[in-house]
């Protein structure tokens, strides 16, 4: 589906916009940034924290850090847990409970504190650094034989410590390498999720949807508010001196260093920036000097010479408006090269009208503020490729503990044969739908990779379980699918119009013990229903089975309230 109101380069997907979501798909999609990119948007889309959800481009450049936001790599984990016989439904039950207290006394979750709503840990307490470190140098060459091949995977325990210092050196961010331990193998809050499901085979697998937790939060903030100072900065919407970098940070320093060298040439002052006068003088100059051409002094009556004076004289505001096209709508002394540091050739007209609505635009929603090549883009993207790592060894650990528990297997990290096991027959995918894809330049933003043979889990709702399907590799869609269901109630939204009775009755069957006021926001009224998702996705994935939900297991924030019954 094609939406009118937007854009000619986006494709809107299998849903009607609402008024939000619409807004922040054309401010995107009329950045410099992705106008002349393939901009999709998936079935699931709506709108979200400075980027509508389920949103795919490719990106060159230049990056908004904000359009990933800070759940950097946040995505989804699926192992098999085994089975139980059909019809056996006291094996089953006993399954569960076993289950709901490994994942409450192993996995630490929520957010808005020390304890979560259950009076435990959001994080991990007590880390022993050395048992920390023989888990990577278990678990890391297994994420690097299963992830994007890379000539610079990191496989130890030692080179990822190193690559933790770099990043957190360079960003100067109070982040440390405890607080990282601490967050390993925790569960966020809101949308995150472990769920127990049960495929058309009886097969029982466990889900784990969590991201990259405080690291992912502290990483981005730091980008973002670093893209607000060098976009207002070589935008001219504030000088470099009245700019708030902060210079004990190395990356900050070294951005306001690049930025001398981005500096217009000063040589001639812009035309757009030349007083009344100065023009007006300039073209008395230039007047005189054509009167004194031979072509003037060929001309023989005074309208032939005043013709010939307005057209030479038009001839050079155009050359001169044209060359200094991209300086015009800038207001300050200090001028920067926008042609370089947007990737643009000075004639490119329509490209620095798009730099001029941006400016405009970014006044009013600095959350579109951008990180540029030279200026800050490559540093976010290794910062971004070493979260992405992060996220994805954090779901690991989840469910390597979960699993390491539930069969009693305390030396899986020391054991070799057992953890070989435990990818080769239990674990099934890991799918990322909020991160930034550095092979292929394609971001995505609440959608997951689609390639041609990608398992794919899209879940729906914590009553309605998983679509699991399979990339067919679609070029039109960005190789790209939805990585849910998308919400149709805000959370405020839902926290008044739904009742905890009615969260109740309808995950009646699914064993939880995190049915409380704080899950409401997650109720399976808030989302779209599997008829606006599975209809639509067919272009993109082939869907193999739907698995159905038997317990679920929420990350809960301190102090939500939700509507009584009335």
């Amino acid at each position: 589906m094609e939406t009118s109101s937007v854009p000619p380069n986006v494709r809107v997907y299998g849903c009607e916009l609402d008024a939000g979501a619409r807004e922040q798909v054309i401010r995107l999609a009329q950045t410099p940034f992705f106008s002349r990119q393939p901009v999709r948007i998936m079935p699931d889309c709506h709108a979200g924290k400075g980027c509508v959800i389920g949103f795919s481009a490719p990106y060159e450049g230049a990056l908004i850090p904000s359009v990933i936001g800070v759940d950097i790599g946040c995505g989804m984990l699926v192992v098999r847990l085994g089975r139980v016989a059909e019809g056996d439904s006291a094996s089953l039950q006993a399954f569960l409970e076993k289950l709901d207290a490994i994942v409450h006394a192993t996995v630490p979750a929520g957010a808005g504190g020390r304890l979560n709503a259950f009076g435990h840990p959001v994080f991990h307490e007590n880390v022993d650094p050395h048992e920390f470190d023989a888990m990577l140098d278990a678990l890391l060459p297994w994420l690097a034989r299963l992830g994007e091949k890379s000539e610079d995977a990191i496989t130890t325990a030692a080179a990822f410590r190193e690559r933790f210092t770099t990043l957190q050196t360079l960003i100067g961010h109070s982040f440390s390498y405890q607080n990282l331990l601490q967050c390993c193998g925790t569960l966020g809050s809101g949308n995150h999720f472990l769920e127990l499901d049960k495929d058309d085979t009886g097969e029982l697998l466990l889900v784990v949807h969590t991201g990259s937790r405080g690291y992912g939060f502290s990483v981005a903030s730091a980008f973002m508010e670093l893209a607000q100072l060098v976009t207002r900065t070589v935008l001219g919407l504030e000088g470099l001196e009245k700019a708030r970098f902060d210079l004990r940070r190395p990356l900050h320093r070294l951005v306001v260093e690049r930025l001398e060298a981005f500096r217009a040439d000063k040589a001639e002052t812009p035309w757009a920036l030349r007083s009344d006068v100065e023009k007006q003088a300039f073209f008395a100059s230039r007047r005189e000097e054509l009167k004194g051409s031979s072509e003037y002094a060929g001309l023989t009556t005074p309208e032939e010479q005043r013709r010939y004076l307005r057209t030479q004289l038009n001839r050079i505001r155009e050359e001169l408006e044209e060359r200094h096209n991209k300086e015009a709508f800038c207001p300050t002394e200090a001028q920067y090269d926008l042609g370089r540091i947007f990737g643009v050739d000075g004639s490119d007209k329509d490209h620095f009208e798009a730099i001029a609505r941006y400016r405009k635009e970014v006044r009013t929603n600095p959350e579109l503020s951008g990180l540029f090549s030279g200026l800050g883009a490559e540093e976010y993207l290794e910062a971004m490729g070493f979260v992405q790592l992060f996220a994805r060894l954090n779901r690991l650990v989840i469910a390597c503990n979960v699993y390491r528990d539930f069969y009693g297997l305390p030396d899986l990290y020391k054991n070799p044969e057992q953890l070989q096991s435990f990818f080769e027959r239990a674990y099934v995918t890991d799918c990322a739908h909020n991160y930034v894809e550095l092979a292929t330049r394609m971001i995505r933003k609440g959608c997951i990779r689609a390639n041609v043979g990608d398992e794919l889990i899209i879940p729906i709702n914590m009553r309605d379980g998983v679509i699991y399907a399979r990339g067919r590799g679609n070029d039109a869609w960005n190789c790209t699918a939805p990585h849910g269901a998308g919400r149709v109630l805000s959370r405020q939204q839902a926290r008044l119009q739904i009742s905890l009775e009615r969260v109740k009755e309808q995950m009646k069957g699914i064993h939880t013990t995190c049915l409380r006021p704080e899950v409401v926001d997650e109720a399976p009224d808030a989302y779209k229903g599997l008829d606006q998702i599975l209809p639509y996705i067919q272009e993109t994935c082939d869907v193999l089975s739907h698995w159905h939900p038997l317990w679920n297991f929420k990350g809960l924030e301190v102090g939500v309230q939700a509507r009584k019954k009335r």
